[in-house]
């Protein structure tokens, strides 16, 4: 059984450790919580796998430019130049990563930094909510879901409360359905540039438009 890891927010956000993993397959974005340009992810492969055996079935939808070339493993045949390439994304990555140690200090600064915005607003916005808080701060990183008090039908595209956030609020935040119960939930997240204003005003917006728990 081939084990594959969606990794796509912990590039940045947490300490990854390939090895103490062992997955066959991890994927990760830098985009991100590395705040990179977009399109920027990589695909790490254990070194145990058979390039020609194991890799054989774990193949992309587009063919590469490479298809034709024997001489190398099929994922690369298949994932190398599968059409108009700009490395420029993938060429700011270095600069990114040095901008980030910089600006924050160290890596275990940014993620604890983070962490503990987060916990503070989540904690914070589930005593004004009335939410009773039923997640240990361990089990999350920078970012977490907390339930809201409305309900809304299984639907397609943007909840409109955040498309009001955003257009009205100037907030920016995911708020999604839960399909089983068409429980509301809201998805808040922490960085360098957050303070605890920011979910201050998160809930006031909340109340303006009449979404408290009771």
């Amino acid at each position: 059984i081939k084990t594959i890891v969606d990794g796509a927010h912990a590039p940045g956000m947490l300490a990854v450790d390939l090895d103490e993993l062992c997955v066959d397959f991890y994927v990760g974005n830098f985009h991100k919580w590395l705040c990179a340009p977009r399109s920027q992810a990589f695909l790490a492969i254990h070194s145990q796998l058979n390039p020609k055996s194991d890799l054989e079935t774990f193949r992309g939808m587009i063919i590469g430019h490479g298809r034709e070339n024997p001489s190398r493993s099929l994922l690369s045949q298949d994932s190398d130049w599968p059409g108009t390439f700009d490395p420029s994304p993938l060429l700011c990555l270095p600069k990114v990563i040095n901008f980030l140690e910089t600006t924050a200090g160290t890596w275990n600064h940014l993620w604890q930094r983070n962490h503990s915005l987060v916990k503070e607003a989540y904690e914070w916005i589930c005593d004004e909510l009335k939410v009773k808080s039923m997640i240990d701060s361990e089990c999350y990183g920078s970012m977490i879901s907390i339930p809201l008090a409305s309900t809304r039908e299984r639907a397609n595209g943007i909840d409109p409360l955040q498309q009001v956030l955003y257009e009205k609020e100037n907030i920016e935040v995911p708020v999604f359905t839960w399909q089983a119960s068409g429980e509301r939930w809201i998805r808040i997240s922490a960085y360098l540039y957050n303070t605890l204003a920011d979910y201050k005003k998160l809930v006031s917006a909340l109340s303006k438009h009449g979404l408290f728990t009771n």
